[in-house]
């Protein structure tokens, strides 16, 4: 497979996602900015 940057623009791309998740419960679950804000102490430092 060749390396991303040798790659012409024209060439498609694809990606192949693999998602599990409990029976009956949503895949992907949205959450408010509000929360978002109160949580913010936990989340992982960005390297500067």
């Amino acid at each position: 497979m060749p390396d991303v940057h040798t790659r012409p623009r024209s060439d498609p791309v694809r990606f192949l996602v693999t998602m599990l998740c409990e029976p009956g419960k949503p895949m992907l679950t949205l959450v408010e900015d509000e929360e978002l804000t109160r949580r913010e102490h936990l989340r992982a430092p960005r390297p500067s």
